[in-house]
């Protein structure tokens, strides 16, 4: 999910969300590839958990976001135009799940920088467009 890239950048709320920026890279003997995170090889102890923590992600946010929210977010991190300011406002956050939105972001950083590696962050970092 490319939202856990996303995650590992920074969050700056001003009224609405204003940004999900960059995440994660590669660095460790590659073994699997991870979606959302553009040329990003895991290896085989860091994929299981990076697994979960997408299916949690997922889980937390089909809590938070009505349906029509969840299908723009996902149309958004698909694009290849990458994410913008415009594109978070868009989805028309009320306050209530702004705050939620990114405390599940942070978490869902934390948790992604504690299983990659510094370089993984770096390379992830620098591949996913942001605009704001």
């Amino acid at each position: 999910m490319k939202l856990i890239g996303y995650s590992i950048g920074v969050l700056t709320v001003s009224g609405a969300i204003s940004a999900i920026a960059p995440v994660l890279s590669l660095a460790q003997p590659a073994l699997s590839s991870f979606p959302g995170l553009p040329g990003i090889t895991l290896a085989s102890e860091q994929a299981e958990p990076m697994n979960q923590l997408d299916a949690q992600t997922r889980s937390e946010l089909q809590t938070i976001l009505t349906s029509k929210q969840l299908t723009q977010l996902e149309a958004v991190l698909e694009s290849t135009d990458g994410i913008s300011q415009a594109a978070i406002v868009a989805l028309n956050l009320s306050p209530a799940q702004q705050t939620e939105l990114m405390q599940i972001l942070m978490s869902t950083r934390q948790q992604a920088t504690d299983v990659l590696t510094p370089d993984q962050i770096e390379s992830v970092r620098r591949k996913l467009p942001f605009h704001p």
